[in-house]
């Protein structure tokens, strides 16, 4: 394998082939692994590795640079792929790339998403009003409904605390890291698609002193930041216990984004804040450059306001027939610098409760409840 800069070989830490000789399916499937330089970067060496007949992926990783839920297939015997703009801790079969670039490239076994939270988030008391009047948290909530609307035939995708739940119905579990034995105590919004999560009995979501989140001088830097609060290293037995989830039903229903973001946009509407123009983009995107840029933008903004539509009635693009090809969306992502350029320098990413005396493992619909996610200001 090349590194991408210097065009050496390098090593890659993917599992170990078993011991069973040379025509053994583990040892055909590190020959097929070996063809590649890694990290992947290129949707060309994707699809190519979807085509491989021993080391095509079925599962999918993203928005995870830790390497730790994709570690926790593994060990289940699953062939998974992270993707994040970030490369991977761990090393392994991940591709630094948008992942909308990745997702629509085949039907997913399963598929566990950790979308960005910061534009959302609602304990950041400081700037998300102005955050929700500027777009940006229309925006931070629009990726997560493209995220729940992978094909897949189990999905995951994890949020903190966020704002989603007021403007969008859709099952989740809540619940915390400590509940399967990890430290420190995280609180997680589980969002869920033909899967339940079983909690023990006696969990509670109440914050954990463990849990308190430090102050924003206590980081070098907002990456510093982002990588130590986005990274699920610290909770590998959270990791194994989601990994071992099996789908509830085979060939389930896909909830088609454009129906979702419709409906959450008509919700937004209707509690008096501007939908943006473009908000039906397919790729969850804003509708140029500059606004695109600004997605990126952290604390109080520049005070912008939203060219805004009426829902469903004024949208600079209208629903395709279809969903689109993986070309043209290659072509919409590389019209913005930020994301032509992110590969290149992944430092600059940014990639109801049913209770018993048992368990907890029915999903929570609809309006979001308590938890936490970090210091107000983000």
């Amino acid at each position: 394998m090349r590194d991408h800069a210097a065009g050496d070989r390098i090593s890659l830490a993917l599992p170990t082939a078993g011991h069973g000789d040379s025509n053994s399916v583990d040892a055909l499937r590190m020959a097929e692994l070996g063809s590649f330089s890694w990290p992947l970067r290129t949707v060309a060496d994707v699809q190519r590795l979807l085509g491989c007949q021993y080391a095509r992926p079925t599962d999918l990783v993203a928005f995870e640079f830790s390497g730790a839920m994709r570690s926790a297939l593994e060990k289940r015997g699953r062939i998974a792929l992270s993707v994040d703009l970030r490369e991977s801790a761990t090393g392994g079969m991940h591709a630094c790339l948008d992942v909308r670039l990745v997702a629509p490239l085949q039907t997913w076994s399963r598929a566990y998403l950790f979308p960005p939270c910061f534009q959302q988030l609602r304990q950041d008391t400081d700037c998300l009003p102005l955050k929700m009047a500027d777009g940006r948290a229309f925006w931070g909530c629009a990726m997560v409904i493209w995220s729940l609307c992978v094909d897949a035939d189990l999905v995951m995708v994890e949020q903190p605390d966020t704002i989603l739940a007021d403007y969008y119905d859709y099952d989740f579990v809540e619940l915390r890291s400590s509940a399967f034995g990890d430290e420190p105590s995280k609180f997680v919004r589980l969002g869920l698609r033909n899967v339940s999560v079983a909690l023990p009995a006696g969990h509670s979501t109440a914050r954990h002193e463990s849990a308190a989140p430090k102050p924003l001088w206590a980081y070098r830097d907002a990456d510093e930041r982002d990588r130590i609060k986005s990274s699920w290293a610290p909770f590998p037995r959270l990791c194994a216990e989601l990994a071992a989830a099996e789908p509830i039903a085979p060939n389930s229903p896909r909830p088609v984004y454009q129906d979702e973001i419709a409906k959450f946009a008509t919700a937004w509407g209707a509690s008096g804040l501007a939908v943006p123009v473009g908000h039906l983009d397919p790729l969850a995107l804003p509708p140029d450059e500059r606004t695109r840029a600004y997605q990126l933008e952290r604390g109080p903004g520049d005070g912008r306001a939203v060219r805004a539509v009426v829902p469903c009635q004024g949208a600079a693009s209208p629903p395709p027939a279809a969903l689109p090809s993986p070309r043209a969306v290659v072509d919409v992502l590389s019209s913005t610098p930020y994301y032509h350029l992110v590969p290149v320098l992944p430092e600059k990413s940014g990639y109801c409760q049913k209770t018993s005396t048992q368990e907890q493992s029915m999903p929570l619909k609809g309006r979001g409840g308590g938890g936490e996610g970090g210091s107000s200001t983000l």
